[in-house]
This record gives structure tokens, C-alpha cells and sequence, in this order.
């Protein structure tokens, strides 16, 4: 495994493999009761921008889309999403996950975003000029796509 890309030790890969494994740990939907948790409004946008970005980049092909677009599942439990405490979405993380086509300027309203790993797919295209406005985006790793930008 790559030294250099983010791992999580709390659950390994299961089986051998010669390509990196990378299993994100979730947190359980919003609470209401935390005063910082996000507004219904703020959860839904979230929500929907990650919609959007599983439409875009073809999300029915991606290696492991488990809990994707399923509505009886919280966003925070969909598989390479993780969101902090609060419910906010702060890593996406969905590295060799067969992703094509374009990442939208929708990933623009995960403003909470802290980490994005999109390395080893098949993206094409610019990367959106939100990116840049992401200002909690600490680590943004899309290397080995075709990504222009």
C-alpha cells in the first residue's frame, strides 16, 4: 500500500490485493439536538450535491457505490463519504472506484469539504473552478485522471 494515500487502519481490506484499500469510516446522520449540526435545508443541499456528483460521474458503474441515491440511507453512510460529528460532509473519499466522465461544480457546496481523494479513475474534463472556493479543503489528491485545470 502507498505510503503517500490516506488510510484508515480501522478497516482493512479483507483480502490481498495489489491496489491501494481505502474503506472511510462514517458518522451517524445529524443530530437535531447539536446547536452546529445542519440546518434540514443545509442537509439536503449537501445531499443533493452529492447526487449530482454520482450522476456526473457515472455512479452506477463505480466499483462500490453501496448506499448511493438509496433514500432510506443518511448521505453520511454512503460508502467513501465521511461527515463529521456535526453531519457535515468533510472527506470523499473514492479512490480506483471506476469514476468517469467530470466532477461538477456542485462539489462546490460541500463547504465543509476537508479532503478530496479522487485518485486512480477516469475522470475527464477541468476541475471546477469551485474547488478553490472550498476554503476548509485541506487535501485534494486527483492525480491519475485526465483532468485538466
Amino acid at each position: 500500500k502507498p505510503s503517500f494515500l490516506p488510510t484508515n487502519t480501522a478497516n482493512p481490506s479483507s483480502s490481498p490485493s495489489t491496489k491501494p484499500s481505502f474503506l472511510p469510516t462514517t458518522t451517524a446522520k445529524p443530530s437535531s439536538s447539536l446547536s452546529s449540526s445542519p440546518t434540514h435545508q443545509k442537509y439536503a443541499e449537501e445531499r443533493g450535491a452529492l447526487m449530482h456528483f454520482f450522476t456526473a460521474t457515472g455512479g452506477e458503474k463505480w466499483s462500490n457505490n453501496e448506499g448511493w441515491m438509496d433514500e432510506t440511507v443518511p448521505h453520511c453512510n454512503w460508502y467513501g463519504i465521511t461527515c463529521n460529528n456535526d453531519g457535515y460532509v468533510t472527506r470523499i473519499n473514492l479512490v480506483d472506484n471506476q469514476l468517469t466522465r467530470f466532477i461538477p461544480s456542485e462539489v462546490g457546496l460541500l463547504y465543509k469539504l476537508r479532503e478530496l481523494y479522487l485518485v486512480i479513475n477516469q475522470l475527464t474534463g477541468s476541475i471546477p473552478s469551485e474547488v478553490g472556493l472550498l476554503s476548509d479543503l485541506k487535501y485534494l489528491l486527483l492525480y491519475n485522471n485526465q483532468l485538466t485545470g
